[in-house]
C-alpha cells in the first residue's frame, strides 16, 4: 500500500475512535504498518489534530500526541517544517513528506537555543484554539535583518510567526527576552512583513513585550519576534481567548489595558443596535453602536483611534463612572466617511472607562488603544497630583512631587497652577510676603496684598471655593479669560465678614478652562494667613 491509502485507514480509523489502523500490511510483505518512526495524522482525545509515531518495529502506533486546530484530512504542505514535541519535553521540528499525509522523524530535540524559527515570511505556524494557550522558544542569533518595525530606531534580527486562530477572540502576545537580549514584538495583521498594526519595544535587556488584538477564525496572522541590537534566545507566549465582539450593551466588551500593550480590535456595528448617543461635539449619532469597558492598569493618558471602513461615517466617545449615564471626558467626530477618529483622555488605575465606537451609519471598523504612562513633571494631570508645571523642580508653586508649595517665592498672575476634581483640595498659604498687584472693582484689595491661584477644573459643574482666616478682612475674587488686562473677566467676588470664620464662592466652570482666584485683604494693613478648599461638585 502506498503512504497514502495508509493516510486514508489512518483516517477511517481515527473516526471510528480506533487508536490505531486494524490492517497490516505492506509493500515488502513483512507485515509492517507504517514508517518506522515517522509520523501520521490521528485525532486527540479534545477533538483536535495531531499525529502518532510509528514504533521502530513499524508494526503499531505510539498516542497521539503534537494536537492542534485543523481537520486530519486537510494534511500538510510537502516539504514545510512544522513544530513537535520530543520525548525530552523539548520542542523539535518534522518535515511532512510528498503526500502531504505524514512526517518524518522528530529532530532537533533538546537544543538549547529552542525551537523551530524562520527568518522568512510566511514564518513558522502555529494553529490555536480559542481558550488555549501555546509557547515557542527560539532564538535570533545567527539570522538575518529582513524587517525594521516601527517601533524600534536599533536593526536586528529577527524572527516569523504565522499564527492561525481556530476561531474568533482575542490574541495575546508576550515575548520574554532571556539573559541580555532586548526583544521587539511586531505584528503585521494578514500580511506578513507589511505595515506594523502592533508594534511593543518599551523595555530593556531580559525583558518582555505584549500587546493584545482581537482575530478571526481561520485569518491568518503574523507576528516577528525583532530585536534592538544582538539577536538572542526567547520565549514567545501565545493566548487566545474567547470571541469578543459583543459588547453591544453596557458594560461592554472587557478590556486590561496596560502601558505598552496596545489592545487592537477589528469589529463591525452592523449586528448591534443604536442604544446609546454622545454628547456635545458627538450628539450626532443614530446608529448602532459598540462599547468596551477599558480598565487601565496604571495612571496616565489613554489613546483611542478608530479606522472605519470606507462610507463608515463612525463618531468615538469615552464616559467615565457609570457606562449607561456617566460623563463623557472625551470624543472625536471629526472627519467624514471613512475618515480615522482620535481622541485621548486623561484615565486613573483600576477606574473604568467605556469606550463607544458609534456613528451615524454601521460598518465594520478596527479600533485602538493604548496607555501612555504618567508621571510627575509631564504637564499633564493624573491623580493625586494636586499640580503638574511640566518640570519636576520645586520654588515655582508647584513641588517637585506635583504637590502644590504653601508659600512659594512669586504667586502673581498667570498663578500658581493647581488642578480640582469632585475630591476637595485643601490649601494654606499666607499673602504677608506678597505685593500688592490685583484689586477688585466692587469688593475691595486696592493696597493690600495678594496672591492668585489658576485653577484647572477637571470636570465640568460647580466651582466651590471655600477660605478661611481668623487673622485679616478676606476678599475672595475669580476671573476667567485671562488673569489679567483687558481679556479678564469678574465672575465674581465676597468680602462678607471682618476676621469672620469663611468665604464662599459658587461658580460655573467647564472641564479644563481655567479659572484665577485671587485672595486679597480688603483694604491696606489686612493681610495674613488662610485656608482654602476647592472642589467640583
Amino acid at each position: 500500500m502506498t503512504p497514502l491509502h495508509w493516510f486514508l485507514v489512518a483516517v477511517l480509523a481515527a473516526l471510528a475512535g480506533c487508536s490505531e489502523p486494524t490492517v497490516i500490511a505492506s509493500d515488502d510483505g513483512l507485515g509492517k504498518l507504517c514508517t518506522p518512526n515517522n509520523y501520521v495524522f490521528c485525532l486527540c482525545s479534545e477533538g483536535l489534530r495531531g499525529t502518532k509515531r510509528c514504533s521502530t518495529t513499524g508494526k503499531s502506533f505510539g498516542p497521539c500526541r503534537n494536537c492542534e486546530v485543523g481537520s486530519i484530512t486537510d494534511g500538510c504542505t510537502p516539504g514545510q517544517d512544522y513544530p513537535c514535541d520530543c520525548d525530552d519535553g523539548t520542542e523539535g521540528i518534522y518535515t511532512c513528506l510528498e503526500d502531504g499525509a505524514s512526517f518524518d522523524t522528530c529532530r532537533n530535540c533538546g537544543q538549547s537555543q529552542g525551537g523551530l524559527v524562520a527568518n522568512e515570511c510566511p514564518g513558522v505556524t502555529v494553529t490555536l484554539a480559542p481558550g488555549n494557550q501555546t509557547t515557542r522558544s527560539g532564538n535570533t542569533g545567527g539570522l538575518q535583518d529582513d524587517f525594521q518595525p516601527a517601533c524600534s530606531a536599533s536593526p536586528g534580527p529577527d524572527a516569523v510567526y504565522q499564527v492561525i486562530p481556530g476561531g474568533d477572540g482575542l490574541l495575546t502576545a508576550r515575548v520574554q527576552g532571556e539573559g541580555s537580549f532586548d526583544p521587539v514584538l511586531v505584528s503585521w495583521g494578514g500580511t506578513c512583513g507589511g505595515a506594523a498594526v502592533a508594534c511593543a519595544d518599551s523595555s530593556g535587556s531580559g525583558s518582555a513585550e505584549e500587546f493584545s488584538f482581537q482575530v478571526q477564525g481561520g485569518s491568518p496572522v503574523f507576528l516577528g519576534v525583532d530585536s534592538s541590537g544582538p539577536g538572542g534566545a526567547f520565549t514567545l507566549s501565545l493566548e487566545l481567548s474567547g470571541a469578543t465582539q459583543g459588547g453591544d450593551t453596557c458594560p461592554g466588551v472587557p478590556v486590561a489595558l496596560g502601558p505598552g500593550s496596545p489592545a487592537l480590535f477589528s469589529g463591525t456595528t452592523m449586528t448591534a443596535g443604536a442604544d446609546y448617543k454622545g454628547a456635545l461635539s458627538c450628539e450626532n449619532t443614530g446608529g448602532p453602536d459598540v462599547v468596551y469597558a477599558v480598565q487601565p492598569t496604571t495612571s496616565g493618558r489613554m489613546t483611542a483611534r478608530l479606522l472605519p471602513q470606507e462610507g463608515h461615517d463612525a463618531v468615538l466617545y469615552v464616559r467615565e463612572a457609570s457606562c449607561d449615564s456617566g460623563p463623557q471626558i472625551a470624543c472625536s467626530d471629526q472627519e467624514a466617511e471613512g475618515g480615522e477618529e482620535e481622541l485621548s483622555a486623561e484615565v486613573t488605575a483600576g477606574k473604568i472607562y467605556s469606550v463607544f465606537v458609534d456613528g451615524l451609519t454601521a460598518g465594520d471598523y478596527q479600533l485602538s488603544l493604548e496607555l501612555s504612562p504618567s508621571f510627575c513633571g509631564d504637564g499633564k494631570w493624573t491623580p493625586p497630583e494636586q499640580c503638574d508645571d511640566g518640570n519636576n523642580v520645586g520654588g515655582d508653586g508647584c513641588s517637585a512631587q506635583c504637590k502644590v508649595e504653601q508659600d512659594p517665592p512669586s504667586a502673581t498672575c498667570p498663578g500658581v497652577g493647581v488642578f480640582v476634581s469632585e475630591e476637595p483640595l485643601l490649601l494654606s498659604g499666607s499673602t504677608d510676603a506678597y505685593g500688592d498687584f490685583e484689586k477688585h472693582p466692587t469688593c475691595g484689595g486696592a493696597g493690600a496684598p495678594d496672591r492668585v491661584y489658576r485653577v484647572i477644573p477637571k470636570k465640568s459643574g460647580t466651582l466651590r471655593a471655600r477660605i478661611t482666616s481668623t487673622s485679616f478682612d478676606l476678599v475672595l475674587y475669580a476671573r476667567k479669560g485671562a488673569c489679567s488686562g483687558a481679556s479678564a473677566k469678574n465672575l465674581g467676588c465676597d468680602d462678607k465678614v471682618i476676621n469672620g470664620p469663611e468665604i464662599l464662592l459658587d461658580l460655573p466652570v467647564n472641564k479644563d478652562e481655567p479659572v484665577w482666584l485671587v485672595v486679597d485683604g480688603y483694604k491696606q494693613g489686612e493681610e495674613g494667613v488662610f485656608a482654602l478648599s476647592l472642589s467640583v461638585l
